[in-house]
Order: structure tokens, then sequence, then C-alpha cells
């Protein structure tokens, strides 16, 4: 389950086949096997270090979210597990797709 609430921005540094490896800034090291939201969507991390993970993105899940178009260099947003007990400021969500839709319109909101 995860909150919906951004923690960070990665960057994904790598697409091979159907792996993509994503930096990161976590201060707690990801562990393998733990899930790990990237753009809202539920993964597993399959290696991890101190600097990035590694994610299997099967091609059920990149046809039916953002990335289908993923490149070198793309942001994606990422967020932890929610973990039992602890705050939760956002809504409880699986990560997982149910749906699809399209942008329509895509502005940039200045402070």
């Amino acid at each position: 389950m995860f909150t919906g609430i951004i923690e960070q921005v990665g960057t994904i540094e790598s697409i091979k086949g159907s792996t993509f490896v994503v930096s990161h800034n976590f201060k707690k090291i990801l562990s393998i096997g733990e899930s790990i939201a990237l753009n809202g969507a539920c993964m597993t991390v399959v290696h991890c270090n101190q600097s990035n993970f590694s994610v299997v993105i099967t091609e059920e899940s990149r046809n039916r979210t953002s990335f289908s178009n993923s490149q070198v260099g793309d942001l994606v947003n990422l967020e932890r597990s929610a973990i039992i007990g602890e705050r939760n400021s956002g809504h409880n969500v699986s990560g997982h797709v149910d749906e699809t839709g399209v942008i329509i319109v895509s502005e940039s909101v200045s402070d």
C-alpha cells in the first residue's frame, strides 16, 4: 500500500530490456523485494545500492502506463510503500493500474 504522496523524484539511468535502473536519494537503502511506486505504479526492487535501484517493468505494465514512452534521463516520481503504524498523510492506494486515460491539456504552474 502507498499513501499517494511523492517522496522524491528520481532519474531513469538505464533501460535494458524490461529492467529499469533509477537513481534515488533515499536516506535508508532500499531492500530487494521491496515495493516502490514509480509514477504511481507499484514495482518490486530487484537490485539496489545507495544511489540507484532496479525494477523489472513487464510488457503489460509498460503498455498500460507512461513507461511505454520512457527514455534514459526521464524523471520519475518515487514513493516507498507505507509502513503500518506510521503517519499517513495521504490516501491508501495500491499502485496497481485499474484504468488508463489521455492527458488533454498539460500546463506548467508557477508560484
